[in-house]
This record gives structure tokens, C-alpha cells and sequence, in this order.
């Protein structure tokens, strides 16, 4: 190792200067800060190189406030400028290298970490030592893990092992493997099966990680089984232990072995300390047994030798939710009365509990005096001067929105916009709910749901509030604007809401055909059409639609096709119509198939019977898109076919074609999922095909007969023709 290297990351010394200038210590390297700062980085590091060369290394907090310094503002240019600082700065113990990858996982740069672990593994420095640092690569493992990464976590461990840079005795890189994979159960304990062949001694961080996986994944019985594991090891539990153990009980539902940990840590001399309590009565809270948290508590004051030893304000806190969870009031009065006699400090968290412990079940209306209680706490908050947060504001604008209290709402909104309170996106959302249970505050709660698309990315609609706004809007009878949040949400890239989308139809259905809106008409049209490229048509399910909605959607797709047909588009694609086989209807109830095809011949002088134009149910010709789960099943015989079949890019499939072997052809490749495109029939004879083996089983063809008898297909020709007639 040259000279300059050896005596890298000295001490400084006890008069503080540089042994090269008698300058305080990093005088010599302003320089390189003062272009970093100006933004000159080419000759910040050519800077930094001359200085190394002429004063030897820098102090490790100028090295680290350089290439910090160049890493900030990071950009791909910055990042490669990083890069190459660090190969100017000493690799020894990977000192820089950990703190690029610290700062980078802080600003969430995934990119920037890879391109970490490329240079990492390719910098031939590492050749010059007896063994490689561990610590850059524990950043790498521990950084994929605080972003959700998992598969690269494993990524970068293999590596290690593979360049055998991890051994055994490496816990802690073991450990954060563990964390970074602990969403998925069975892999976190088939990678640790594989740390104790490997010679893994696990502590007791790994036994907790474990437990953690277990809590997220609800794995009772595993936990139970890693903590036996945990004590034959003699590894002493902690608090962390026993609350992990608390919590993966009660969320398995198994709150009577949560509260057998009590028990297990009296064997263990483990004296409780105020989190497990409270992890205790939240557990009972949780499984709505408030009866049994009263008893947890009042045992916890015996065990604290009364109120005034109750300093700490978690467990009231742990006792306020479980209150909160079980809808009682009353109880949550007597232990904040209890709260103010005990001289327990009460901050923000403790009122928001408090708060919460107003709350009734769904399906009541909450009391005017619960919600007079939660606007007394918040009164009682300023005059104490403690500081309420989004949180409390939710949570009031919830319970206004259980009160049907949406002016009340409205008010408290107007007082924290006049002092510009920044408020989130869950309480934006129930600020809208709230506006939607009174009337004459729709267009309040439109307003707040406009502001959040237009607002900052704290309070940017989730899918909760588009859909919570589209409720609102609906049930106000604005289906217009109702339609429009839908399609936000779809463009914002959530999925849709099936019960919502089938309101949603049905509301702007009927107003455009009330009103007679042509432009609602042709907005839900287009709604509700699904476009099929592949096969050239279009379609649309009205399952779930009575007869009167059903017809109205149908007039609004037809109006859609209408408008687009003004405009020049051409009529390319065919119309399904999806109506199911009224299997959920009363006998000798109407089913929808009966009303749409009396709107389609009956009103609207559509010719159902005309070869070509309505294709007979039993003919419909399947693809994967189109064929019914119960249709996937179907026992059709294989078929041998040595060309394809001449066919539209419909897939017609007819009754009365001269070739058996040419239908039952395509009706087997319907059954079983065909989606290639047929080519269109061409001038040139086709090749025959070799007649099946065997031919299509009875129960294919019923089947095929189901789920065609829950269909209507308008062809192209007969949808020409209507917008070509008078009775368009």
C-alpha cells in the first residue's frame, strides 16, 4: 500500500491543524467545495486529485462533505461524478462507499444503487486487501430492503457469497437479509435454513425478524414454534419479542394465546414493561373484548403501584384505542380523567385516541353529544397548547361524516384554509364524505376533490377518495361529473371498482335517457364499450342491470356509435351485447336478452333475423377474451386440422357452412381459448381439412350453447344499415 494510503483517515491532531500548511484542518480542500458549490465538478475533482497528490488523503468529514457535496442533487451526471470521486477517495474499509449508498437509499435512487453495486464489484482496489470490506455490501442488502426490494436484497447477499466476502460470523448483513424478504414467509425461512447450514450463529435481532414475518404474513402457529426455538437456544426475548409475539397472536385472531405471553414472560423473569401492556390491551381491544382490557389495566396499575407512577403515555394510549376499537365512549372519558389526575403529560397522539374512542359502528349515525365531545377535545388541545395534526382533523371530519354533520365539516374546513393548515390526502377525503351526508354541499365537496388533482403531492387523490367523491356525486344526481371522476381514476391508473362501476352505470344511464342528454348519452356509450382489436369488435356486459337500465345503456352505446358515425368514423367493429342467461331471475320474471332484442326489432327496426347481421345465439363464435370461466372447462375431443379456416375477422361460425369439419373446427378452437386472428377469405381455394377423430362431444356443444345463449352480436352490416335508415 503506497505511503499516502497507510495513514489515511488519521486523527487530527490535538492542535487541530494540517500537518502540510498549519491551516485548521480541511482549509486545504475549500477548493473543492467552493466549485462544488458553483457547480463546476470537472474541476472539483480534478482539484481534489491535485491536492491528494500534493497533501495526501483528506479527513474522513471532508471526504464525506465532498462527495456528498457532489452526490446532492442526484442526477445521472452527479452520479457518475460520485462514482468517480470515490475512485480518487481511499476504499479502505469501504468508509465512502457505505455512505454514498446511505445517502442514495435516503433519496430513494434505486438506479443510483445498482450502479453502486457495479462499481463496487468492479473495483480492482479490493485486489490490495487480505479481505473486502462488508459494510458497503451490508448498505447494498439493508438499502433494497428499506425500498422493497427484495430480490435485489437477495441479489447483492449471493454476491457477497459468491465473491466470499460474507462469512458465518456476519450477523448483522444475515440479519438484514432476513428484513429486506420478510413479506414473504416461506421465503425469509427457506433463506434462513440456508444461513444455519452455512454456519449462521443467529441472535436475538434474527429470532425478532422472524417473529416480524410471521406478524405480517398472520402466521400464529410459526411464531409460536420460532419463539420455542428462541428460548432452547437460551436467547433472551426483549420487549420487541414479546410485542412481535402479542401482535401476530391477536391478528391471527388468537387473543386468548395472546394473552398466555403473560404467563410465558413470568417463566422467562421478564418483567413487562408499558409497550407489552399496551400491546396486550390493544390485542383485547382488537378482538372487541373491552371487558378484558379493563381487567389488563387495572392489573397494569397494580403492577406501577398506582396512578401517580403512570408517567409514561403509551399505555394510556394503548387503552384509549382499545376503547376506540370497541365503539365505547365512556370508558375513554374515565381514563383521560384519570390521565389529568395522574399529571401524565398529554400530547397529540393522546387526544386522536381520544378522539377515536367517539366514534359508533357503521351502520349507526353517530350522536350529536359524541361529536360535541370531539370538538370539546380539540378546544381543549388549544388551550393547552398542544398542536393538532392532519390526523386529528381526519378524524373529526369522520366523525361529522357519521354525524351527517357535512356544514359542521364545512366550517371547520373554512377555519384551517383562513390559517393555511396543510392537510393530507385522508383527510381531504373525509372532508368529501362528510360534504356528501348534507345536502346543498356537493359542490363543496367537488371543489376539495379538485383542489387535491391540482394540489401537492401530499394530498393527491387516492383510489378511496375518487371513489368516496364519484359516491357522493352520484348520489346527487350529477352523473355527468360523477363519470368524469371515474374516468380520472381509471387514467390515474387504479383499478376499477366493480360495485361503484355498476351504480355508476345504471345512474347515468337512466339520466341521459330521462333528460335526453346526447352528450351523457354518447359519454356513457363510450364508457361502457369495450374495445376488442384483436377480434374487430366491440363489447359491453350489462350483468347486474335490470330490463329498464339495460335498455337505457344500449340506447346510450347506440348514440355513441351514432356520434362517432357523423364524424366520419367508419363502422369496423361489431357489437356484443352481453346480457347473460337470466339464470338469477325469478321464473317467468323478464330477462334482459327478451328487452333488448324487442328495443332492437321492435323500436328500433333492427332486422334480428337477417343472415349475417344478428348472429344466432347458438353460432356465436368464441374467443379467450369472450368464453365464460364455466366455458373454459369444456370436455371437447381434439381436433387434427392441417390448414386454417377460412374465415371474416368476425370468426363467423355458421350453422349451414357445407363443411362439418370446417364448424366443428372452429367451434373446438373457440372452446379451448382460440384467439389468433383468422385471415380473411382469399380467391384461392382453401385446403381441405382431415376430418376430426373425434367429433365435439355433446356436453362441449351445450356448453358452447350457454354461454353464446348470453350474447346478442349486432354484425357490422345490420349497425351500417340502422345508422343508414330513418329510424336512426
Amino acid at each position: 500500500m503506497p505511503a499516502a494510503q497507510s495513514s489515511t483517515h488519521q486523527q487530527p491532531s490535538e492542535q487541530g491543524t494540517d500537518s502540510h500548511s498549519g491551516r485548521p484542518a480541511g482549509a486545504v480542500f475549500q477548493p473543492c467545495l467552493k466549485f462544488i458549490r458553483q457547480g463546476n465538478i470537472k474541476w472539483a475533482l480534478d482539484t481534489l486529485k491535485q491536492l491528494i497528490s500534493e497533501c495526501g488523503f483528506p479527513e474522513r468529514s471532508d471526504g464525506d462533505q465532498i462527495l456528498l457535496g457532489i452526490a446532492e442533487p442526484g442526477g445521472q451526471g452527479r452520479v457518475a461524478s460520485a462514482l468517480a470521486c470515490l475512485q480518487v477517495l481511499p476504499c479502505e474499509k469501504g468508509h465512502y462507499y457505505y455512505q454514498l449508498i446511505k445517502h442514495y437509499c435516503q433519496k430513494r435512487n434505486l438506479n443510483a444503487l445498482k450502479r453502486i453495486q457495479s462499481a463496487l464489484t468492479g473495483d480492482d482496489r479490493w485486489q490490495t486487501f487480505q479481505q473486502v470490506p462488508v459494510a458497503p455490501w451490508f448498505g447494498l442488502v439493508r438499502s433494497y430492503g428499506l425500498l422493497s426490494e427484495p430480490d435485489l436484497a437477495c441479489s447483492a447477499f449471493d454476491e457477497m457469497q459468491r465473491l466470499q466476502i460474507w462469512q458465518p460470523t456476519h450477523v448483522k448483513t444475515a440479519n438484514a437479509l432476513l428484513n429486506a424478504v420478510h413479506a414473504d414467509a416461506t421465503t425469509t425461512y427457506a433463506r434462513f435454513a440456508k444461513l444455519q447450514e452455512a454456519g449462521l450463529r443467529p441472535d436475538r435481532v434474527t429470532y425478532n425478524t422472524l417473529l416480524k414475518c410471521c406478524m405480517r404474513n398472520r402466521l400464529a402457529d410459526q411464531a409460536m414454534q420460532t419463539y420455542r426455538e428462541m428460548v432452547q437456544l437460551a436467547i433472551p426475548a426483549d420487549e420487541h419479542t414479546y410485542t412481535t409475539l402479542i401482535k401476530t397472536l391477536s391478528y391471527a385472531g388468537k387473543v386468548d394465546d395472546a394473552l398466555q405471553v403473560q404467563q410465558m414472560m413470568v417463566a422467562a423473569n421478564f418483567e413487562p414493561t408499558d409497550t407489552v401492556w399496551g400491546s396486550l390491551m390493544v390485542a383485547c381491544g382488537q378482538a372487541g373484548q373491552l371487558e378484558t382490557a379493563l381487567t389488563l389495566w387495572q392489573a397494569f396499575k397494580r403492577a406501577r403501584g398506582g396512578l401517580w407512577n403512570m408517567k409514561n403515555a403509551e399505555p394510556w394510549c394503548a387503552m384509549l384505542i382499545a376503547c376506540a376499537q370497541t365503539y365505547h365512549l365512556q370508558p375513554a372519558l374515565t381514563v383521560l380523567s384519570d390521565m389529568r389526575q395522574a399529571g401524565v403529560t398529554m400530547d397529540t397522539q393522546v387526544y386522536n385516541c381520544a378522539m377515536a374512542a367517539c366514534s359508533v359502528p357503521p351502520s349507526q349515525i353517530l350522536p350529536e353529544e359524541n361529536l360535541n365531545v370531539a370538538f370539546g377535545l380539540l378546544r381543549e388541545m388549544a388551550s393547552q397548547g398542544v398542536e393538532a395534526d392532519a390526523t386529528t382533523y381526519t378524524t373529526l371530519f369522520n366523525l361529522c361524516a357519521e354525524a351527517r354533520q357535512g356544514h359542521q365539516a364545512r366550517q371547520l374546513m373554512q377555519e384551517l384554509e383562513s390559517k393555511k393548515v396543510k392537510l393530507t390526502t385522508a383527510a381531504y377525503t373525509a372532508f368529501i364524505k362528510a360534504c356528501g351526508t348534507s345536502p346543498g354541499l356537493v359542490d363543496a365537496a367537488h371543489a376539495a376533490f379538485k383542489r387535491m388533482v391540482w394540489g401537492p403531492r401530499r394530498m393527491k387523490p387516492n383510489q378511496v377518495t375518487f371513489v368516496t367523491t364519484m359516491r357522493v356525486l352520484r348520489e346527487a344526481s350529477r352523473p355527468h361529473q360523477a363519470l368524469d371522476v371515474y374516468l380520472g381514476m381509471r387514467r390515474a391508473g387504479f383499478p376499477g371498482v366493480n360495485s361503484e362501476f355498476q351504480e355508476l352505470v345504471k345512474a347515468c344511464a337512466e339520466a341521459a335517457l330521462e333528460a335526453d342528454d346526447s352528450e351523457l348519452k354518447t359519454k356513457v356509450g363510450s364508457f361502457l364499450l369495450q374495445h376488442e382489436q384483436e377480434v374487430q369488435r366491440e363489447s359491453v356486459d350489462l350483468h347486474s342491470l335490470s330490463a329498464k337500465e339495460a335498455r337505457a345503456a344500449v340506447l346510450c352505446i347506440l348514440c355513441n356509435i351514432q356520434e362517432r358515425y357523423k364524424h366520419g368514423e367508419a363502422v369496423s367493429r361489431e357489437l356484443v351485447i352481453i346480457v347473460g342467461r337470466g339464470q338469477h331471475v325469478q321464473q317467468g320474471g323478464p330477462k334482459l336478452r327478451e328487452a333488448i332484442e324487442q328495443l332492437l326489432r321492435d323500436q328500433l327496426h333492427m332486422d334480428l333475423n337477417q343472415s349475417g347481421n344478428v348472429q344466432p345465439w347458438n353460432d356465436l363464435p368464441l374467443t379467450k377474451r369472450n368464453v365464460s370461466k364455466e366455458s373454459a372447462v369444456c370436455p371437447a375431443e381434439p381436433v387434427t386440422a392441417s390448414a386454417t379456416v377460412p374465415d371474416d375477422s368476425c370468426g363467423d361460425v355458421s350453422s349451414s357452412s357445407d363443411n362439418s369439419a370446417e364448424v366443428t373446427a372452429k367451434v373446438v378452437n373457440a372452446v379451448k381459448g382460440y384467439k389468433g386472428r383468422q385471415p380473411r377469405k382469399s380467391q384461392k381455394k382453401p385446403q381441405q381439412l382431415q376430418q376430426p377423430k373425434n367429433s365435439l362431444s355433446e356436453a362441449a356443444t351445450q356448453e358452447c350453447q350457454h354461454v353464446n345463449e348470453g350474447r346478442i352480436v349486432v354484425s357490422r352490416s345490420t349497425l351500417l344499415q340502422w345508422l343508414q335508415s330513418k329510424d336512426v
